[in-house]
């Protein structure tokens, strides 16, 4: 999170203490709600899936997942909906955002970090379908192409 958040902080009147926890500390301290803010990841999906449960559901609550501590029909509910939709886009889009109003409604988190584009490095010795996934970069549709690895060299393959 570091001095820039923190000093933007400052500036708004909010001042800031970081403390540094081991990973057993920061176990207990996710479980027992002991933190007033703490840096953590969300990955975007490309559709709304089961994956929202751990994270978001009530039944979560006592766990390190659902870091938020959010317990709410409303989002149990739009989550169970969700669930009960997988493979039906018509109904999967409204849900989706539905929960994304209820979630960003509520301010459980602060969206710091975004980055528009995805990092990777490869050799020149797969290859992938001519038509590739819209919303991932499709590392599992990517496949060993013996004729690309026989052109690098001997080093490299």
């Amino acid at each position: 999170m570091g001095s820039a958040f923190q000093h933007n902080l400052q500036r708004l009147g909010i001042t800031m203490t970081i403390r540094q926890v081991d990973n057993s500390q920061l176990t207990n301290r996710m479980r027992s709600r002991d933190y007033d803010m703490m840096p953590r990841l969300w990955r975007a999906m490309p559709w709304p899936s089961s994956d929202l449960q751990i994270s978001w559901a009530s039944e979560y609550i006592d766990s390190s997942y659902n870091a938020p501590g959010v317990q709410s029909p409303v989002v149990d509910k739009l989550i169970a909906q969700i669930i009960a939709a997988q493979g039906d886009k018509a109904k999967l889009v409204p849900l989706g955002r539905a929960l994304d109003r209820v979630l960003t409604w509520n301010y459980y988190m602060l969206p710091m970090w975004y980055m528009a584009q995805d990092r990777l490095a490869w050799w020149d010795k797969f290859s992938h379908p001519a038509i590739r996934p819209v919303y991932t970069i499709g590392l599992d549709t990517w496949w060993y192409d013996v004729n690309k690895a026989a052109k690098l060299p001997a080093a490299r393959r």
